[in-house]
């Protein structure tokens, strides 16, 4: 009797034993699954965003088209074959806006200091180039003959430029035909 109690006490360590290994394995199998699901969750969790974004994209494309084919079909537009985006369409006009003020600064800058300082400029460089080429040891008169000529032109244009700023303020301070005189003017003679 006392081997067969050995033998069931061998045999339930042996049962033991396989229990806790299948146990063991079970939770090793569980916890595979776990970080498995985890894994399909997650993936699932991106397809999903993905999607929402492509959905987004979609609409957002469909409002620009729907947009686009009411200005098409309100004939706001010259042309049907242009197909742009709302967005695409206020990216170009702010670029066009901000062309237009450039321009318009640009504009009033070259009215306000204009041609005056631009032949007065031309010939500060002339003169710079002239005197340049005087001082170099090896002189070459065609140059110098030349920045002499593009000098005096330049010189004739700006006298003839203030000869009629001083006619045209001459012409100002006249007295009027009538034989009365300005108010705001004295004449000396």
């Amino acid at each position: 009797m006392q081997t067969m109690n050995t033998d069931s006490g061998n045999y339930s360590i042996i049962e033991n034993s396989l229990r806790y290994l299948d146990e063991e394995k079970v939770y090793k199998e569980i916890q595979t699954l776990v970080q498995q699901l985890q894994g399909a969750r997650k993936k699932l969790q991106e397809i999903h965003n993905e999607k929402q974004l492509e959905t987004q994209k979609e609409l957002q494309n469909t409002q620009e088209n729907y947009y686009c084919d009411q200005l098409e079909d309100s004939n706001l537009l010259n042309s049907k074959e242009i197909k742009i985006t709302y967005f695409e369409s206020k990216q170009i006009e702010k670029v066009l806006t901000e062309l237009k003020e450039k321009i318009e600064y640009l504009n009033e800058k070259l009215y306000k200091r204009g041609p005056q300082e631009n032949l007065e400029k031309q010939i500060y460089i002339l003169s710079d180039q002239l005197s340049k080429e005087r001082v170099k040891a090896v002189k070459d008169t065609k140059v110098i003959q030349d920045l002499k000529n593009q000098l005096h032109e330049k010189s004739k244009q700006l006298i003839s430029r203030d000869e009629t700023i001083i006619k045209h303020v001459k012409e100002m301070l006249k007295p009027m035909d009538n034989g009365e005189q300005d108010e705001d003017i004295n004449f000396v003679v």
